[in-house]
C-alpha cells in the first residue's frame, strides 16, 4: 500500500462517517428546535386563555364609562346647587340680641359642674333636683362617654 492509497482510503472512512453525521445532524439539531416550538405553542395558548378569561368587553367599559360620566355630571349638579345656597348663619347674633348661653338645660348644668368637681349633693342642692338624678345622669353620661372610645 503506497501513501496515496492509504490516503484515499483514509478519505472515504472520513467521508462515509461525515455522510453519516451529516445525516443526524439535523435529526439532533430539529428535535431540540422542536420541543421547543411545541412549549412555545402551548405556552401562548394557555396565556391567550388567561387574557380572555380577564379581559372586559368593550361594550362593558363603555357601559362603566356611563355610569362614571352621568355620576359626576350629577355631583357637578349637585355641587353648583349647594354653592348657590345662601350660607346659614343660625348661631350668629341678629339684632345684637347674643344668643343664649350653652348649657343652660338641666342635663348640660349637671354636667358642667360635675366637671368643675362638685359633688352630686352640692349639684342637687344648687339646682333643686334629687341626688338619685344627678347621679343617673352623670353615670349615664360616664358610661356613654367610656362606649364611646
Amino acid at each position: 500500500m503506497n501513501l496515496l492509497e492509504l490516503c484515499n482510503r483514509t478519505w472515504e472512512a472520513i467521508m462515509a462517517n461525515f455522510n453519516t453525521l451529516l445525516f443526524w445532524v439535523p435529526a439532533i439539531l430539529l428535535a431540540p428546535a422542536s420541543l421547543l416550538a411545541a412549549y412555545l405553542y402551548f405556552s401562548i395558548k394557555v396565556e391567550l386563555r388567561l387574557l380572555a378569561r380577564r379581559s372586559v368587553s368593550r361594550a362593558e367599559h363603555e357601559t362603566r364609562l356611563t355610569e362614571l360620566v352621568t355620576e359626576l355630571e350629577t355631583l357637578r349638579v349637585r355641587l353648583l346647587a349647594a354653592e348657590s345656597r345662601p350660607a346659614q348663619q343660625d348661631w350668629a347674633p341678629q339684632d345684637g340680641i347674643q344668643p343664649p348661653a350653652l348649657n343652660l338645660n338641666r342635663r348640660g348644668q349637671i354636667l358642667r359642674l360635675h366637671g368643675k368637681g362638685r359633688s352630686t349633693a352640692e349639684i342637687a342642692s344648687d339646682l333643686q333636683i334629687s341626688q338619685g338624678e344627678v347621679e343617673l345622669l352623670v353615670k349615664v353620661h360616664d358610661w356613654s362617654a367610656a362606649t364611646a372610645l
